[in-house]
């Protein structure tokens, strides 16, 4: 093996049953190959030990016990490791799955040049499926020591694979290189690792939250212009506060990186199942404050919002002015309301007054010329009787003649109504006038109470996305599954089979098994069957019916799936279908089924 080199044109060479095809990158330990298993026709990835380190019998036998150690843990975000050996030349090389994608740090060097950093849901939904590994690892007694986002692959569908499971374990039991710098990566180790202590799977849990902190801030916690300058920050200082580098996230996002990031490792998450449990927690709560409370609670401005919210600011004040400005003549006119009717009320007092003194004085008049008439007297004499019974009116009748004068003076406009009432008066018989009850004066209408005024809220303006959602899918597109990243691939071949409690989905583009639950969640394993396997991985068929191939290797593997989805009710069918990958997840449709939309926080619709 030592004729292998890195150059990816050099000729093809084998390894037992691996056909060399390719170099894909070296390490500080070794160098991985894509190559093909031969005996099974599948692709895997080979890494072989350099051959400085492979000169080391005791480090060669650690290398080995770990990745059989390795090799025995089952779970989807952990690459399979399916076999290790010594290469011709004595080199220790380990053959495990081949993943098809990038790791996570190129995926975040592509992201950073284009300014961008992971979605939060995307980010925690991440974290989390690695924390699910690590916790299968260390209760398996394997700790990583070597956590950092080039050891995370990516799937297709952005699902991560964690690897390099125990070997940096190994690496890391030699303390030193031979130019006596540490083994690992600065930017990732935990202040026990830098420190020289003991380490265990709280170690992982530091560094896991390191690559969480730069995911969500774009940038790790610690970075200097040497190593030395980074290992004293990761020892000794405090990391800058996420939402310094990121506005809006929820407090317990902010929760979960920062007991992560603990200093002490008693201070920190003790398992990664807790870790696990508060980065659900921390998706519910970014949940529930991106689309189930009113914009203005949920969403927090960042820098460049500053702009929006200051005219937000503006247009609440200009309203508030306008308010005013409205406000001001309804009081006027209320006002002027209210004096009019005090003034009508007591010009219509006045009148009445006026009325009542003049009819009396009619009344009078008009019943001595009666008098006068019946007693025979003529016209001229009547006349003269008149002015006689004028002459001789009574100091009390003037005085009362000069008071109507006097009110009828004062109230204008009255005359009119103090005639027709003295007309009806006529009419009657000559009794005492009495003084009519004044209708009281309506109560002031109370002014009305002023309306709070609503708050107003800043929504946001969407981000328009550049590529559109395919009509087919537009009823299952929530806001949750974020922009397409691609548009729709039509004629992807698939299998799929419905179970008691769900179905399972298997895509060829990805070689990917997708167990949907009947629940509402789901999830996804590689698919693990290979050709030479038994039909069947449980044994015979069973009744109720098992499943098969690929779906019975999961099925009969991961006891969580059978529980979760029961017997099958179908055989498997093959059938073509569609997809559309998301920020957040991807929607899928085998042809002439349901449209699925399966968001990356384990949920699906």
């Amino acid at each position: 093996m030592t004729n292998l080199t890195n150059d990816s044109s050099s000729s093809f060479q084998k390894i037992g049953n691996y056909k060399i095809e390719r170099h894909i990158a070296s390490g500080g330990m070794a160098a991985v190959y894509l190559a093909v298993d031969e005996s099974l026709q599948r692709q895997v990835a080979l890494k072989v030990m350099l051959p400085a380190l492979a000169k080391d019998a005791d480090f060669v036998r650690r290398f080995q016990r770990e990745a059989r150690a390795a090799a025995r843990l089952e779970h989807p975000n952990i690459v399979r490791i399916y076999e290790t050996g010594l290469t011709p030349a004595q080199e220790p090389f380990i053959a495990m799955q081949y993943i098809e994608g990038d790791s996570l740090q190129e995926a975040l060097a592509q992201l950073a040049e284009q300014g961008k950093v992971y979605p939060t849901m995307q980010a925690l939904w991440l974290v989390k499926q690695v924390a699910q590994a690590l916790d299968v690892a260390h209760q398996a007694g394997i700790v990583h020591r070597d956590l950092k986002p080039s050891n995370i692959l990516l799937r297709r569908d952005g699902t991560p694979v964690l690897t390099d499971l125990g070997i940096a374990t190994v690496q890391g039991e030699t303390r030193l290189t031979q130019t006596g710098n540490i083994i690992g990566t600065p930017h990732y180790m935990s202040p026990e690792q830098v420190l020289g202590k003991t380490v265990d799977g709280r170690s992982d849990i530091y560094s896991l939250g390191i690559v969480l902190y730069e995911l969500l801030a774009g940038q790790v916690p610690f970075d200097a212009d040497s190593a030395v300058a980074i290992l004293h920050q990761q020892a000794y200082e405090t990391p800058p506060p996420l939402n310094s580098k990121r506005q809006g996230l929820s407090s317990q996002t902010l929760l979960v990186v920062n007991t992560c990031l603990q200093k002490k490792p008693e201070q920190r998450y003790q398992s990664a199942a807790h870790m696990v449990a508060a980065l659900e927690a921390a998706i519910a709560a970014e949940a529930t404050d991106r689309y189930a409370v009113p914009v203005a609670a949920a969403y927090a401005p960042t820098q460049l919002d500053a702009a929006p919210v200051a005219a937000a600011e503006k247009e609440e004040k200009r309203g508030y002015l306008w308010l005013l400005l409205l406000l001001i003549p309804l009081f006027l006119i209320i006002f002027l309301l209210f004096l009019w009717q005090n003034a009508n009320a007591e010009r219509q007092a006045l009148a009445q007054q006026a009325t009542i003194v003049a009819m009396a004085s009619t009344i009078t008049s008009q019943t001595q010329e009666a008098n006068q008439q019946i007693a025979g007297v003529g016209a001229e004499e009547g006349e003269e009787v008149s002015e006689a019974a004028a002459a001789e009116t009574t100091p009390d009748q003037a005085q009362a003649a000069g008071q109507s004068t006097a009110v009828a003076d004062q109230a204008e406009g009255a005359d009119g109504a103090a005639q027709e009432t003295a007309v009806a008066i006529l009419a009657m018989t000559e009794t005492a006038v009495s003084m009519p009850t004044l209708t009281p004066l309506p109560t002031n209408t109370p002014l009305p109470t002023n309306t709070s005024i609503p708050t107003i809220t800043y929504t946001p303006a969407p981000t328009p996305c550049s590529i559109s959602v395919n009509s087919a899918f537009a009823g299952s597109h929530t806001p949750q599954l974020g922009c397409a990243t691609s548009g729709a691939t039509a004629g992807v071949w698939m299998a799929q089979e419905t179970f008691e409690n769900g179905r399972m989905i298997w895509r060829s583009d990805n070689d990917i098994i997708y167990t949907i639950y009947n629940n509402g969640t789901w999830a996804a394993y590689d698919d693990i069957w290979v050709e030479g396997d038994p039909a069947y991985s449980c044994g015979s068929e069973q009744t109720p019916p098992t499943p098969q191939r690929g779906f019975g290797k999961i099925w009969c593997t991961y006891a969580n799936v059978r529980t979760g989805l029961g017997y099958a009710t179908a055989g498997e069918a093959g059938v073509n279908g569609t997809i559309q990958q998301f920020e957040n997840g991807f929607i899928i449709r085998p042809d002439g089924g349901s449209v699925r939309a399966l968001n990356y926080n384990g949920s699906w619709r």
